[in-house]
């Protein structure tokens, strides 16, 4: 979490970009998305930047598991200081805008971009003689999910599904007692689901606060937008970034 002070009260064009879930061989990790709109106000805002993707979780909700590749974490700006977006569940109002990230894919395929209002699905893989669903992306109200395979032989998939603020991962639980992770969830207003295997996990959504900002829109990592190093991008990849700038003062 980082604070920015503004210096006057006036009108401030928020940007945020979500971070890239992670990749393993020749798997592809969702970009994470951009949202932005305008904010009048003074005082404090609070920042989490997402992280991209690793090999167990990402700052700000993307999710992975002991050896799954993460989903990125999604980048938010709020009114108030209650750290990661999962915090947030019950002060929904005091967030204004988040960017989703992207899915993280494990093995082959390509995971489901972060941002807009839908985070985008995972794609479905074959591997050798087993076929796995991609999970879905999270939306405005619920996180995303696997639907796939629900068992390997005799030992069952476990599913946590995507929810406010994180991702979601599911695995195999061998009779051994190993859990074999897949794609995890990216971070988001609701964080993507995670799939077993060698699946591809969902994006997590964006999100603006209509009754805070002002020309704002989330748009989704297979988009171009612009970038934060200048120019445009089509998705975001590495970690997420935070732009605040000064437009004009309060009349």
């Amino acid at each position: 979490m980082q604070t920015f002070i503004a210096p006057v009260t006036g009108n401030y064009k928020l940007e945020v970009w979500g971070g890239q879930g992670m990749r393993n061989y020749s798997g592809i990790g969702g970009k994470g998305g951009y949202s932005y709109g305008n904010y009048n106000g003074g005082g404090n805002l609070y920042v989490c930047v997402g992280r991209q993707g690793d090999y167990y979780s990402a700052y700000n909700g993307g999710m992975g598991g002991v050896n799954g590749q993460c989903g990125g974490g999604a980048t938010h700006i709020a009114t108030s200081d209650r750290g990661e977006l999962k915090n947030y569940e019950s002060y929904q109002s005091e967030v204004l805008l988040v960017a989703g990230g992207g899915g993280g894919a494990n093995d082959i395929g390509r995971a489901g971009v972060g941002g807009g209002l839908s985070g985008g699905s995972g794609e479905q893989v074959t591997y050798l003689t087993s076929t796995i669903k991609g999970a879905s992306g999270g939306t405005q109200n619920s996180g995303g999910t696997y639907s796939g395979v629900m068992s390997v032989g005799d030992s069952p998939v476990i599913i946590i599904s995507g929810s406010f603020g994180q991702g979601g991962r599911a695995y195999i639980e061998y009779t051994e007692g190993y859990m074999d992770y897949g794609g995890g969830g990216g971070g988001g207003w609701y964080g993507g689901g995670g799939t077993p295997f060698t699946g591809t996990g969902g994006g997590g959504s964006g999100h603006i606060n209509t009754t805070l900002i002002t020309n704002g829109a989330t748009i989704a990592g297979d988009q171009t937008f612009p970038s934060p190093s200048g120019g445009t991008e089509t998705g975001h990849s590495g970690n997420g970034y935070c732009i605040i700038s000064w437009i004009s003062p309060s009349l």
